[in-house]
Order: structure tokens, then C-alpha cells, then sequence
């Protein structure tokens, strides 16, 4: 079976190669896809064929992958968005608005921090993070879910925010310190006030800063590559040595890396186990209520209540189902379902390929509009960087943050870009 998930993944980069040879991003994206979507749902097809009907759900993989290739060269010859045509010259009139915006985003780490009221001794405490390791609990997690003012700030208005702020990244990209500075501040208050970061999220800050010292040619591009390669067996130690110490409290040892590496790609390829469960949970009705949810979720959830839009989160959905605990009781844990998972619970393991190519082409707009504007350059980056992590998860966060950010943005420099040419007209603004 490995052999023959093998040859779809060659066959894939051969058509993506081909196809998107002169458009380095959707080539980039479609790189992604194939390694995210191979690690966490097809190779764990092979570890568990044995246990549940592997064949079908094999076919379900097969399908997907060419449902996301065909999307993603058919976007090729979509009509470029002009939505953002005159962004770089609205910014350049207007940069104190965006530098308050980016400002202001800032300000809502800031504010988690003060939420949480987080003592000043651990803001500088970051071997605590190793040494008393301790996440958080699912009860503050349901606290501040159910706390309005956390959920405006933190969640609504950042995602209005976060646009500017990749903006106001991006006019500082040439002063190194300054703009590492910035992309680090967001993400340490995030992790002081978590007293957590993922494997995940390590590995995408650090690729992300990598991403940006070969774009502004800090770093050669051959060398970076090389270096990667070369410190590849460090980095699977790092996480294999954190995901031992957070587990057990405890490193491991060189001699123990080989055995605790296998553990740790059993645990990234283990969720096709649950594709049974996931078969179970197909309802039609519950896929029109997700992307109501989904393709609504720019719209403030106060407001989705009150047009008869209901909350839908597949993973706790997916957890209950699978060790009947709901969400905020005791001992309970979230199982991620990967976005092959989410498939099957949306569509049935027969026709789970329509939403990778429903996915796929909600995916591929918001690459094009991100790439139609230079100032959106970095959050291109992140947004591309984030596709990759989600797989693990499954793409219902993805989707929503970022539809919660492009869509508001649109609308904003919309009217913002209409009001200054009618102010011009009428002679307000030079």
C-alpha cells in the first residue's frame, strides 16, 4: 500500500510541476498539499490497513488528491481579484492608518496577557515553559470561549486587525531586528499566556523566519536548503525530546531516539484509525449547518445566533463521538479528525473528495487574493505556512480565521478606498 500511495504522490508532483511551472505559488501550495495531506492521512492508511477497510478509504485518498490538483490548476486561469488594485497606493497616502491598526493588533496579545493576569516574573520565565510544563486547561479554555469581551477582542477584533498588521510587517521587512521583533512579540504573548506552543507552531515560526531571510536575501537560498537538511536529524530530536518531556517530565536520552522517532510518526499518522467513526457521523443536515457556520464565520457570532446560524465545530463534535466526553467536561481531550477526516464526517467516505475540492478552491481564492497586492506579501506567507500545519488538525480553523480576516478586509478597503476617491472628487483630499 505505501508503495502504491507512493507512486499517486510521484504522479502528482510530475502534473503539478507541469502544469504550474510559471506560477510559483500555486505550485508551492499544491508542494504542500501533497506532503501534509500524505503524511497525516495517507501513510497512516498503510499502518492501519490491517484494522479497518484501508482499500476504500485508499480510494478516498486517491480521489481527494486529484479533486485538490484539478482545482488548483483550473484557479490558474481564473480572473485575477482587483479588489486590491489600489491598495499600495491607498497605503501610501494613508500609512498612519495601517500603522494604528498594526499597532492595535499588538494590543490584543497585550490584553490576553493582562486577561489572564499573567505576573510580570513570568513574562521573563522561559525555561518555565520546559521545566513546569503545564497547557491550558480546558476549563479556562471554556472560560474565556463564553467570556464576550475575551471573544471581541481576542478573536474578533484581531482577525479584523490582522491584516494591517502583516502590512505594517512588511514596510519593516529591510530592518532584520526590528521585524523578527514584531513577528515574535504576538506569538510570545500568546505562549506566556498559554504556558504552551506546539510542535506545530514552533516548526511554522521557525520555517516562517526562514521564508522571510531568503526573501530579503539575509540568507542564500542554497544554503538555507542545505541547512535544513543537514540539522533535519536535530530538529526531529528537539521535538521528540519535548513531546517526551512534556509527556513524562523527562529528555531522552541519543540512544532511545530511534524507538521514541517511531513513536512520534505513529502519533502524527494515527488518525486514519478514527475514518470508521467519522463514517458514522455523516448527516446531511449537519454538512449545510458547517458551511452556513464556515462561510458566515466573518459575521460576529452574536449576530449568527440571531439569524438562526448554530455554532459547528467538527473536533469537538468528532471527540464526543469517539470517547463520549463533551466539550468542557472532566478529563476531557480533543482528537483532531485531519481533513480527509473531515471529509468523511461532511460527505461520507464515498464522496469525501468533494470537499477537498470544495476546500480546494475556497483555498486557491484566498491565494489569489493575498498574492494580487505586495504589501500582503508576508501574510501570503503565513497563510501558506498555515495550510500546512492544518492538516493535522483539519481545516475548519483555517477556513474560518482567515475568512474572519480576508472578507472584513475586503469590505474595509473598500470603503475606505471609495470615500478617499469621492473625497478627492469633491475636492476634501489632495
Amino acid at each position: 500500500m505505501l508503495a502504491f500511495i507512493g507512486m499517486i504522490v510521484l504522479l502528482f508532483l510530475l502534473f503539478a510541476a507541469l502544469l504550474t511551472a510559471k506560477e510559483s505559488d500555486h505550485f508551492a501550495m499544491l508542494l504542500l498539499f501533497i506532503g501534509g495531506f500524505t503524511v497525516y492521512s495517507g501513510i497512516g492508511l498503510a499502518f492501519y490497513q490491517h484494522s479497518i477497510d484501508s482499500n476504500t478509504y485508499l480510494v478516498d485518498y486517491a480521489l481527494s488528491v486529484v479533486a485538490f490538483l484539478c482545482i488548483g490548476v483550473g484557479s490558474l486561469n481564473a480572473r485575477k481579484p482587483h479588489v486590491f488594485d489600489n491598495l499600495d497606493g491607498f497605503l501610501s497616502r494613508h500609512s498612519m492608518i495601517a500603522d494604528i491598526a498594526a499597532i492595535a493588533y499588538i494590543c490584543t496579545f497585550i490584553f490576553v496577557l493582562i486577561y489572564e493576569r499573567v505576573p510580570i516574573d513570568r513574562l521573563f520565565d522561559i525555561a518555565r515553559l520546559f521545566r513546569n510544563y503545564t497547557a491550558t486547561s480546558f476549563t479556562l479554555r471554556v472560560s474565556r470561549s463564553n467570556d464576550a469581551l475575551y471573544r471581541l477582542i481576542a478573536v474578533q477584533i484581531r482577525g479584523l486587525l490582522r491584516p494591517f498588521y502583516f502590512i505594517y510587517l512588511y514596510k519593516r521587512r529591510k530592518r532584520t531586528p526590528v521585524f523578527l521583533a514584531l513577528f515574535l512579540l504576538p506569538i510570545y504573548c500568546t505562549t506566556v499566556a498559554n504556558s504552551y506552543i506546539s510542535r506545530n507552531e514552533l516548526a511554522v515560526t521557525c520555517a516562517f523566519i526562514l521564508v522571510y531571510l531568503v526573501s530579503e536575501n539575509k540568507l542564500n537560498r542554497h544554503a538555507a536548503f542545505l541547512g535544513v537538511v543537514a540539522a533535519l536529524p536535530i530538529i526531529i530530536y528537539a521535538f521528540v525530546a519535548l513531546q517526551n518531556l512534556r509527556s513524562y517530565g523527562e529528555g531522552i536520552s541519543f540512544d532511545r531516539i530511534g524507538y521514541a522517532t517511531r513513536r512520534l510518526i505513529e502519533d502524527e499518522c494515527c488518525f486514519p484509525q478514527y475514518y470508521p467513526t467519522c463514517n458514522t457521523m455523516f448527516s446531511l443536515r449537519n454538512t449545510v449547518n458547517y458551511f452556513l457556520y464556515v462561510f458566515t464565520s466573518f459575521i460576529p457570532s452574536g449576530i449568527q445566533h440571531l439569524i438562526g446560524i448554530n455554532t459547528v465545530d467538527l473536533a469537538h463534535a468528532f471527540t464526543e463521538s469517539v470517547i463520549g466526553l463533551r466539550y468542557g467536561d472532566a478529563g476531557y481531550y480533543i482528537l483532531l479528525p485531519s481533513v480527509l477526516g473531515e471529509g468523511i464526517i461532511l460527505f461520507g467516505k464515498s464522496l469525501a473528495w468533494v470537499y477537498l475540492g470544495i476546500y480546494g478552491a475556497v483555498v486557491f481564492w484566498m491565494l489569489r487574493v493575498l498574492k494580487s497586492c505586495d504589501h500582503l506579501y508576508y501574510m501570503k506567507i503565513s497563510f501558506m505556512l498555515e495550510f500546512l500545519r492544518e492538516f493535522r488538525g483539519g481545516s475548519q480553523y483555517l477556513l474560518t480565521s482567515w475568512i474572519t480576516t480576508i472578507v472584513p478586509f475586503i469590505v474595509i478597503i473598500t470603503v475606505l478606498t471609495f470615500m478617499n476617491g469621492k473625497g478627492r472628487r469633491l475636492g476634501v483630499s489632495k
